[in-house]
């Protein structure tokens, strides 16, 4: 890509599109797995709370 000088400011090769669909590609894939492994996990369980809680107010 040229500026309004013709001077060169940058080059794109086919190599670099190549690398930004893998990119998407992968992470597309990873937030798939992520999702579905997310959505079968059990709900955290949280301890029994025992006794009262330290200050109540009445």
């Amino acid at each position: 890509m040229y500026d309004k000088s013709r001077r060169l400011l940058f080059v794109l090769e086919p190599s670099h599109a190549w690398l930004f669909l893998l990119g998407c590609g992968v992470g597309l894939l990873l937030s798939m797995v992520w999702i579905n492994v997310a959505r079968h996990a059990p709900p955290p369980e949280f301890p029994p709370v025992k006794g009262s809680p330290p200050l109540q107010v009445d």
